[in-house]
């Protein structure tokens, strides 16, 4: 991973833009093509995930428990030669206020 930049919103206007910036081998995320996945930090393996295409979004499943459920992000993509840019957005509540954030994440092939 290159960056993210986290971008948060209130009421439909911009509150902060944040960029963080990676080393090599900080923050990676290796896609197969047998639709797993799997995510480092720091050189270090924290998980093995499935991912799959869904129309215009890349979907990476993290868990699925019977007791507990599911847990999966959902990002729209583009890729251009070695870069992989990753865009999901959400909401959150905070003090009974509203926030919406996008979440922009770069990847670099190695």
């Amino acid at each position: 991973m290159v960056s993210t930049t986290l971008v948060n919103y209130y009421m439909n206007e911009e509150i902060s833009d944040t960029t963080f910036s990676y080393k090599s081998g900080q923050n990676v995320l290796e896609l197969l093509e047998d639709g797993t996945a799997r995510i480092y930090r720091n050189n270090d393996l924290i998980g093995n995930y499935n991912w799959e295409i869904n129309r215009k979004y890349l979907i990476i499943n993290y868990y699925t428990d019977p007791t507990i459920g599911s847990s999966s992000s959902r990002y729209e993509y583009t890729i251009n030669d070695a870069i992989l840019n990753l865009k999901s957005e959400g909401t959150t509540k905070f003090h009974d206020n509203n926030y919406r954030f996008v979440l922009l994440d770069v990847y670099s092939r190695d």
